[in-house]
């Protein structure tokens, strides 16, 4: 982690001195595994795909058959 830390954002951290460093528990934050994290991502990214998809039932034949198209 120290080594991503420098490289990628320029901070000089030694995570093992010390593990209460800002950087670190951010880190262990961002990565601890929270069982609606996934849920939450899968909702985000195919929820467009979901309303796209109740939007396009929602037209007319004639519209549909225009859109189909493209």
């Amino acid at each position: 982690m120290d080594v991503i830390a420098s490289t990628a954002f320029g901070l000089q951290v030694d995570s093992q001195k010390d593990p209460n460093n800002s950087f670190v528990k951010m880190a262990e934050k961002a990565f601890k595994f929270n069982f609606f994290r996934p849920l939450v991502f899968f909702l985000c990214k195919w929820s467009f795909l979901v309303w796209h998809r109740a939007s396009y039932k929602s037209l007319s034949l004639e519209c549909r058959e225009h859109v189909r198209g493209f």
